[in-house]
């Protein structure tokens, strides 16, 4: 697995996707959210299996995030969107609001018998970035500034391996 790329299966059957095949479902509005998607896969995906075999139609998510690029990268990748396997619960990260900003990155993963939690670490998406998206109206220049940020987290978490992107709340606490 590069730091890019997810595999999984289905029926037994290996598939394997890249940002850029999620990009090319997704379009180009959100390479954060499709970054994201792929590191929180990265690190839920050990998780959950030992062996690393997951069978992509078995994962269920619930999060508080309501990226659009994350969304259509995990329904590229698992169709748990279309398969109603995927719930955006705006309350989930009520209890974990003390992390600011990075609790709006909460992810819970199920596969078969198991579930991870997951948060974003900080340091990996810049308070600008937040800062300038909370605006209710942006300026021709803030949006510009905001699809820079996108471009340059992708980048940077494109970079780094899922593992060092993503804690599981245990290992969030115990830091």
């Amino acid at each position: 697995m590069s730091n890019h790329s997810i595999t999984l299966f289905e029926q037994g059957r290996e598939i394997s996707y890249n940002f850029e095949d999620l990009e090319k479902y997704h379009g180009i509005f959100a390479p954060g959210g499709i970054a994201q998607a792929i590191k929180v896969m990265q690190k839920a995906i050990p998780l959950l299996s030992d062996d690393g075999y997951i069978e992509r139609r078995e994962l269920k998510f619930t999060t508080s995030f309501p990226g659009g690029g994350f969304r259509d990268a995990i329904e590229m990748m698992t169709r748990a969107v279309s398969e109603d396997r995927y719930h955006l619960d705006p309350e989930l990260n009520a209890s974990l609001r003390d992390k600011g900003n990075r609790s709006k990155f909460l992810f819970h993963i199920s596969y078969r018998d198991k579930t991870v939690k997951l948060i974003l670490r900080a340091g990996h998406v810049r308070d600008e970035f937040f800062e300038l998206v909370g605006l209710e109206t942006k300026s021709n220049d803030q949006t510009m500034r905001i699809a820079e940020l996108k471009l340059e987290m992708t980048q940077r978490l494109l970079k780094v391996d899922g593992r060092f992107v993503y804690a599981t709340l245990e290992e969030e606490a115990a830091s």
